[in-house]
């Protein structure tokens, strides 16, 4: 019987093979570049050099940040930002998953809800090496960063719940709907300004805010800028909250997979 639970079982049994096909899947990334994995490292930290020349030198945007530093914004849009790309990676990759891995879809014995797993961890693992990123730039350009800083991966386990979810029901519908993947693109650039991460929160109209506790990203991104700019966790109660919340978005998530899957090698 499924159980909320379950959506650890595929990665738990076979995680060996989950660990290979991440491992396959970041090499096909960059594989025939000169730079190879390096460009996993030079991409995020030429984003963040070319911030902070925009916004510490043109535009001199203001955060409530506590430091008085003209880097200060470009920190807090990285910090934003890299947990955006995350989210964008993985459902912009998952209304084709299926498709791209067609062969192993026909392949009964292979195990194809791990699909989803080996998205997700991929896209951590990019996220992984922009929050180091963002710890050396914090340490260089203004000083230590907060301690609560290195707390980012529990704040990113509700997240990667999340992902996971999202990605198993979008990778099933994208098997049927061929659309899905030019409005998913559409949406996560519509989500990119109707999230808090070129403005804070504070800056809208109070009859708005309510609608941005349905905007998947905003809750991500405030606690990752809590626990690495401002120094603070988010309350156990939201937090409990937003884990169970997505805990369930994982479990309906993968029932949903499951129950398409069966005509996915049909459609293909």
């Amino acid at each position: 019987m499924s159980t909320p639970l379950s959506v650890f079982t595929p990665l738990i049994r076979h995680r060996h093979m989950v660990v290979s096909l991440v491992q396959r899947d970041l090499r096909a990334r960059y594989a025939g570049t000169a730079l190879g994995f390096l460009w996993a490292f030079a991409s995020p930290l030429l984003l963040l050099v070319v911030f902070t020349f925009v916004f510490s030198e043109i535009f001199e945007a203001k955060w409530n940040i506590p430091v008085d530093d003209k880097f200060g914004f470009a920190l807090v849009l990285f910090a934003g930002l890299m947990l955006y790309w995350c989210f964008s990676d993985c459902l912009i990759r998952a209304s084709g998953l299926i498709a791209e891995h067609g062969v192993f879809v026909r392949k009964m014995v292979f195990p194809v809800d791990i699909l989803a797993w080996v998205v997700v961890l991929g896209a951590l693992v990019h996220l992984g090496i922009s929050w180091l990123i963002f710890l050396a730039a914090h340490w260089v350009l203004i000083g230590a960063p907060p301690a609560t800083a290195l707390l980012l991966p529990v704040i990113v386990l509700p997240f990667a719940l999340f992902l996971v979810g999202m990605t198993w029901a979008v990778a099933a519908f994208g098997v049927y709907l061929r659309d899905l993947g030019q409005i998913i693109a559409v949406l996560v650039t519509l989500l990119l300004f109707a999230s808090p991460i070129f403005y804070p929160i504070e800056i809208l109209p109070d009859w708005f805010r309510p609608w941005m506790a349905l905007n998947p990203i905003a809750h991500a991104v405030e606690a990752g800028r809590g626990v690495l700019i401002w120094g603070t966790f988010p309350p156990l109660a939201d937090f409990a909250i937003a884990l169970v919340f997505s805990s369930l978005v994982a479990w309906i998530g993968l029932v949903v997979f499951r129950k398409l899957k069966r005509s996915f090698a049909d459609v293909l």
